[in-house]
């Protein structure tokens, strides 16, 4: 199962350089600020395609013990395309998630981007829960563009060399939101983009099955592992 999940991931590294750069089922192709693309694509930055910026920066909102999820850097992981939930340590309370953030909270198909820490690592939101820390900033894209390809889009190589670029040199690396914005991207059809997004997302979810079938194994046998270790399960020997 490991050997299929490599397998997997360097498929799904393979079909991310393709499809990004090259599209389906293009021919003719031209030069652009971000390298060879399709002759119908576009060039725009960040900032043309996002249409609100969810920013808590520089503030810490008064905490509670129970309540309202508050997400993190920690949440955003390289194990999946959504915020793990289980690495919560923080929440609020009603009256704080309905008053203190002033830009609202992350809905379904918002992009959370770490601006210190795991930068050039994304989420994409798959359900309208929680608030988001001073060290993440949420993106939600236009009518125009598929959030889904905007978040497979950054965790390509285009971005990821920008975002290496504009944090050359700095001893804390931190992003600074209005840099990030600026960072030119090839962008398709709306139908294109969704196509995209289908394909990666499918490879990205037989990914995640075999990692669920790996783990439930190692559980398997670690619990096994236990009972013997412990004489819960003899082994009968002779």
């Amino acid at each position: 199962t490991e050997s299929e999940i490599s397998k997997l991931q360097d498929l799904k590294k393979g079909m991310m350089q393709q499809l990004l750069t090259q599209g389906i089922g293009h021919t003719q192709f031209k030069d652009s600020p971000v390298g060879r693309i399709p002759v119908g694509w576009e060039v725009k930055t960040l900032q043309n395609i996002i249409k609100k910026i969810i920013d808590n920066r520089g503030k810490t909102p008064p905490l509670s013990d129970t309540g309202y999820e508050l997400l993190e850097v920690a949440s955003i992981t390289d194990n999946s395309r959504f915020p793990d939930f289980s690495t919560v340590r923080k929440f609020v309370d009603r009256n704080t998630y309905e008053t203190w953030f002033r830009n609202g909270h992350p809905l379904i198909g918002d992009i959370l981007v770490p601006t210190v820490g795991s930068i050039g690592q994304f989420a994409i939101t798959r359900e309208n829960r929680g608030c988001i820390a001073q060290n993440l900033v949420a993106l939600r894209v236009n009518k125009f563009t598929d959030s889904t390809y905007t978040y497979y889009l950054l965790n390509g190589d285009v971005v990821e060399s920008r975002i290496s670029s504009i944090l050359m040199g700095a001893v804390q690396p931190s992003l600074r939101v209005p840099h990030f914005m600026g960072i030119s991207i090839p962008i398709p059809s709306l139908v294109e983009q969704q196509k995209i997004a289908d394909i990666l997302t499918s490879i990205d979810d037989s990914i995640q099955q075999q990692q669920r079938e790996l783990q439930q194994t190692q559980n398997l046998k670690k619990s096994l592992m236990q009972d013997l270790l412990t004489g819960k399960v003899r082994v009968k020997v002779g």
